[in-house]
């Protein structure tokens, strides 16, 4: 089993959106490679990445127009590409901002962190995008009243399955 679930790619200028959507994947049990945590001083860069690629389970490239012209994105990039092909991780475009998607990454499913619903998009990263598992809530007792039932719909919304203790 590979270290991490998730590597994320991103230029400099836009550590704030990496660092952000990091948080809130380890908020739900996933475990992130990003670069100003894994990257020890003294560490080669191009080595450390490299090393951050293998033990990966997926890559979720932030796209922008500026990312996408990044010779540091574009490095990490290819080589996904490569891991990707070899059948080694899955490669998931991240949609911040206006962007003209190589044709490697443009015929693959991304996700659209621009529509508003940055939650429901971080779920959706998590499943299907790098757990491929659906998440069950198992609950104690019955789902009654507005919270449940809010919550409910906008776990039903992203794939996720509710079972009532009773139903197990």
């Amino acid at each position: 089993m590979k270290p991490f679930d998730i590597f994320l790619s991103y230029r400099s200028n836009e550590s704030m959106e990496a660092e952000k959507l990091c948080d809130a994947l380890r908020a739900r049990g996933v475990r992130v490679w990003l670069d100003k945590n894994e990257i020890r001083p003294g560490d080669r860069f191009a080595e450390a990445l490299e090393q951050g690629l293998a033990t990966s389970r997926a890559v979720g490239i932030i796209a922008t127009s500026e990312s996408i012209a990044s010779n540091w994105v574009k490095n990490e990039y290819y080589r996904a590409l490569s891991l990707s092909t070899e059948g080694e991780l899955q490669l998931i475009p991240l949609l911040f901002g206006p962007a003209d998607l190589p044709g490697f990454l443009k015929d693959r499913n991304w996700i659209d962190f621009q529509d508003g619903e940055y939650r429901r998009n971080v779920d959706k990263l998590v499943w299907p995008g790098i757990t491929g598992r659906q998440v069950v809530f198992i609950t104690v007792g019955p789902c009654q009243g507005l919270a449940w039932s809010e919550l409910g719909d906008d776990l039903s919304h992203i794939g996720c399955k509710i079972v009532e203790g009773e139903d197990i």
